[in-house]
This record gives structure tokens, C-alpha cells and sequence, in this order.
């Protein structure tokens, strides 16, 4: 087959609509049935009489208005249509063969050789070239309709027609609801800003059917309630204004076992990622254990995903069992029946509301952000918990490619917390400089910061068992300093507040 030429179109086989791709050879391909057709690629004679008639219901005034020829044999049927571009013709063989226009250019829009640069306040563009003339009838035949040669809208369009389309105060798009139309949208919007709206069609999906149907009020009344377009990502009217004011707030958050903690930063905050930093042996990871347990505990409709790369599944397992039974069952010759660990980890997640996952050594760092949007989306998980996150590119060649890559990771990270209104927990290595090991961007994209101190060889085993808490990033709330000490108890190994 060769180069599509146009998509979305209605399949004779099957039935479906918006699913048929046309070739440029006449062969075509249905995305629903999957039936393919050929058509051999041979010259078409232009050999019949070319007559200015209405079809399509669209009156003869409007095909006259754009020089639209039909070729009509001897039988008076309708075998192919002429659409005179600005700078060729281009011809369809009916019903949805374009495979005879060999060195036509998608560079014009069909129809904009019929009005005056700036001769009206209104240019409407539509897609297709029988929705022109249909659009240009329904808007009572006063304002001017021109059409895309194709899908998308070229570089090579644009350029040609940029003066054109912008000598227009309003730029009133009326393309199909599905992806190509929203593209096409979109790119007129950011090559035209804040002169273009668009047309909502949720009766028919282009101006012919409206036509067709008889919806001719219809259609005008959705061109005169056009709305203006913004590209997606950009918000400028104040109806999305109103729309953003009426989300639900994204600062839900789960208090944590630490009162100071509570005081200075509320809780673990969901559409944010937190960062808990701290030189090698500072508790990072039982900190975040704690809040793991907590969640499981005390917030069951709060599912959690937890990766621990420097740990078994098994060791994490047990040492929720640990809060869960005030023992240490990390130590080998501790006595507790395995039935009483099993029922207390059972106890714990009856609810499923805990998901361990595993992250290869082997597989693409960039990875954990699909991960990471799987576990949001399809798991309904409010928290994702991965401990350290400069394990995600151990092994990497050259320390250029580590900081790059955790760079990525960091940034979007945080992008995901806020598009999928998620708490990230990251725990993170520091260097002797206190700036996160490997990236700085790590500490630079959590919304809160969490820095550890522990003086973990004092002599003193009260004081080596306790961490201090600092936070030095609160993007939530703005509070920041002391955010309270806790206490390691080897006999449980567990840590509560001080």
C-alpha cells in the first residue's frame, strides 16, 4: 500500500465509523476488522462530462461558490469529484480513491482562493473537502469556510498560508472530536495564539453530517457558542479558571507517628515527593519503614507500593512484623512461632492494601516511572515508597550518565506525584557536602525534604540510637526546621517518637 491520505473514515465491511485508512494507491485498511483492500495502481482518464451539481445535500450554490466539478457518465452516475486548490486540482475517484493526484502538495487550504485575505472577522477551517462547502451553507453562506488538504496541518502549510490565515481576527476551527482533529487544533492554536476557538460537534462528528441530517440549526448554533481554544497544558479563560478553582484540593496528606514531625509538615502529603536525605547508616530506611507500617496500620484506604532495593521482600516483611509484635524478629534466634509472623503480616494487608515490586539491575532506570504510573492508576495506590533512589542506576558506565539519568527520573518524579495526586517517598544518599549523592536535582525537585542526623558511633547508646529530624524544604506548608527525634529500640527494632 502506499502513503494514507485519509483516516477515521467509515468502513463498508464492518460497519464502523472513524476506523478506515485510504492509501494514496486506493487500497484501504480497517483498524476494526482488520479487512484490507488493493486497488492496482493504473492512470485515471479524466473522460466524462464535468458538471457543476449538488450532492452529498449540499445545494449547488455552495458547490458553485467553490468550483466543484462532479464527472457523471452516461447512466447519470456520479464516478469522481474535482477540487480546484489554489494551485492544482485535486480529484477523488468516488467513493475514497485519491490515488490519482501524483505531485499534488498539501501546502494550500482548499477554498481560501474564494475569500479575500481579512475580508471578514471570521475564518472558519474545517477538515475534508465536502465539509467546506456543507459548513459554508449552514453558516447562511456569508462568512468564508476554507478546508485542510489532509489529516495534520504541514510545516509547508503553514508557511504558505501563515498571512493568510492570521489576516482573520477569529480562527474558528471546526475539525473532527478525535486525536488528529485535537492535533490539528492544537497546532493552529499555537501557531495563531489567542485567535482561535473551536467548534463543539457532539451531534455529528463533521459539518456534512449535520448537513445530511438536517441539523442545520444545530450547527450553526455550536459555530456562534464556539469556545476558545487553548492548547492542552494552557489555561487562559476564565470558565477554566472556574474549572481549576473546583478541583478537589490535592494537599490530602496522612499524619505520621511523629508529632514534631506533625506539627512542621502536616503529614505525607499526596501530589507531592518527599525526600528523606541523610548520610549512609542514618536510619533513612527505617524512618520510611515507619511510615510504611503506619499507613498499613492506621490508613487501610490508602493502598501503598514499596520498593526496597537494598532489602529482601522478606526482610521488609518482617520488620513490619516487628512493629506489628514489638519483637525483634530480625535477629536470627529470636523464638516466635512462623505462624504468629504469618498472622501478623496477614493481619496487616487482609486488605490488599500493599504492593512489594521488584526493580532489575538489568532494566532501564526510566523504567520505575512506568512502574510508578501503573501502580497509581491501575492499583489505586496513594503512596509509592523506593528506597534508595540511587539504585536505580548502579552500574551505569560513567557518572555523567548516573547524574542524568536520576536527573530525569527526579524531575519527573515529581511531575507524576502532581499529575496523579500521589505521595512519592524517596530516600536518597548524601554527599559530605550534604547535597544529594549523584544529582543534585534530586533535592531540588521534592516538595519536602526530610535531612537526617544520628551520631551512630557515639559510645553512648542512647545517643547513638537517636536521629534527629530536620526539614529544610516545605513547599506545602513553608514550615521548616526541628521535625522531632526518634529513638531506635533494639529489643523490638523498631523506632518511635522521642
Amino acid at each position: 500500500m502506499g502513503r494514507p491520505i485519509s483516516t477515521h473514515g467509515a468502513c463498508l465491511d464492518c460497519h464502523h465509523r472513524g476506523c478506515l485508512t485510504v492509501f494514496d494507491d486506493g487500497g484501504t485498511y480497517c483498524h476494526s476488522c482488520g479487512k484490507k483492500t488493493y486497488m492496482e495502481k493504473k492512470e485515471f482518464v479524466r473522460d466524462l462530462t464535468e458538471v457543476s451539481a449538488p450532492y452529498r445535500s449540499i445545494p449547488k450554490s455552495s458547490v458553485d461558490k467553490y468550483s466543484i466539478k462532479t464527472g457523471i457518465d452516461k447512466e447519470g452516475k456520479h464516478v469522481y469529484r474535482v477540487y480546484p486548490y489554489p494551485h492544482a486540482e485535486k480529484l477523488r475517484v468516488l467513493p475514497k480513491d485519491f490515488g490519482h493526484n501524483a505531485g499534488f502538495k498539501n501546502n494550500h487550504l482548499f477554498g481560501m482562493d474564494k475569500f479575500n485575505a481579512g475580508s471578514s472577522q471570521y475564518l472558519t477551517i474545517v477538515e475534508g473537502e465536502d465539509d467546506v462547502p456543507s459548513a459554508y451553507y449552514m453558516l447562511g453562506e456569508k462568512y468564508p469556510v476554507v478546508g485542510l488538504p489532509g489529516a495534520g496541518i504541514s510545516n509547508a502549510l503553514l508557511q504558505e498560508c501563515h498571512d493568510y490565515i492570521n489576516s482573520f481576527k477569529n480562527i474558528i476551527v471546526c475539525t473532527d472530536a478525535d486525536d488528529a482533529g485535537n492535533k490539528a487544533a492544537d497546532r493552529l492554536a499555537n501557531a495563531f495564539p489567542n485567535k482561535v476557538y473551536r467548534v463543539k460537534m457532539s451531534l455529528h462528528k463533521d459539518p456534512n453530517e449535520f448537513l445530511a441530517a438536517g441539523h442545520e440549526k444545530e450547527f450553526f448554533w455550536s459555530w456562534q457558542n464556539r469556545e476558545k481554544y487553548i492548547p492542552a497544558g494552557v489555561f487562559n479563560t476564565p470558565s477554566q479558571f472556574k474549572d481549576i478553582l473546583r478541583q478537589k484540593e490535592s494537599n490530602e496528606y496522612v499524619p505520621t507517628a511523629i508529632s514534631d514531625l506533625n506539627d512542621t509538615i502536616k503529614g505525607l502529603m499526596q501530589g507531592h515527593l518527599t525526600v528523606i536525605t541523610g548520610p549512609e547508616g542514618q536510619g533513612k530506611t527505617e524512618i520510611m519503614r515507619r511510615f510504611e507500617y503506619d499507613i498499613l496500620k492506621s490508613h487501610k484506604d490508602k493502598p501503598i507500593a514499596v520498593l526496597h532495593m537494598e532489602e529482601s521482600k522478606k526482610t521488609t516483611l518482617m520488620s513490619y512484623a516487628c512493629y506489628e509484635l514489638k519483637i525483634n524478629l530480625r535477629d536470627p534466634d529470636h523464638s516466635v512461632p512462623a505462624s504468629d509472623i504469618e498472622a501478623a503480616i496477614e493481619a496487616l494487608t487482609k486488605d490488599e492494601n500493599l504492593f512489594l515490586f521488584d526493580f532489575g539491575i538489568d532494566e532501564d532506570p526510566v523504567a520505575i516511572l512506568d512502574k510508578v504510573r501503573f501502580f497509581a492508576v491501575a492499583c489505586g495506590c496513594k503512596y509509592i515508597f523506593i528506597d534508595p533512589i540511587q539504585q536505580l542506576s548502579y552500574g551505569k558506565d560513567k557518572d555523567s550518565t548516573e547524574e542524568q539519568i536520576l536527573s530525569q527520573i527526579a524531575v519527573q518524579l515529581e511531575r507524576l506525584a502532581t499529575e496523579l495526586n500521589i505521595g512519592i517517598i524517596l530516600t536518597s544518599h548524601v554527599n559530605d557536602d550534604g547535597a544529594t549523592r549523584s544529582s543534585r536535582m534530586i533535592g531540588k525537585s521534592a516538595s519536602v525534604r526530610i535531612d537526617l542526623y544520628r551520631d551512630h558511633m557515639n559510645s553512648d547508646a542512647d545517643i547513638r540510637n537517636t536521629t534527629t529530624l530536620s526539614i529544610t524544604k516545605n513547599r506545602p506548608t513553608g514550615k521548616t526546621g526541628y521535625g522531632g527525634s526518634l529513638t531506635f529500640d533494639p529489643k523490638s527494632f523498631t523506632i518511635r517518637e522521642t
